[in-house]
């Protein structure tokens, strides 16, 4: 049996993590390196029909996926008291966004 003083001690906790987990962090510098990395990660995606098909629900996702990954990477982070900014590294990632190119490198960056 569990005590139920202990359960809502828990409740508690958890409750104070995710309000001390939700506080990020940012500077405008960071979201600009991540506007300008999520338009070129979403370029090397349609390289790979060449541009032809564009429709919104691919780029909904595709943008809301790349966010939520690098945005993930960041509130880890801080939730353990680390300092964390995502910095785009841009130069692979935008030659990867030509349709010409048979291999594509997606590395638009990583949270310093």
């Amino acid at each position: 049996m569990t005590n139920g003083n202990h359960d809502s001690i828990s409740v508690s906790s958890f409750i104070n993590n995710i309000g001390r987990t939700l506080r990020i962090k940012s500077s405008k510098t960071e979201l600009l390196h991540l506007f300008v990395a999520a338009l070129l990660v979403t370029g090397v995606g349609l390289s790979f029909n060449h541009y032809r098909h564009i429709s919104w629900q691919f780029l909904a996702i595709f943008i809301s996926a790349f966010l939520v990954h690098e945005l993930a990477h960041k509130l880890l982070a801080q939730y353990y008291g680390s300092w964390a900014e995502f910095r785009a590294q841009l130069l692979i990632t935008a030659i990867s966004a030509l349709p010409i190119m048979p291999v594509k490198f997606t590395a638009p960056g990583a949270a310093n």
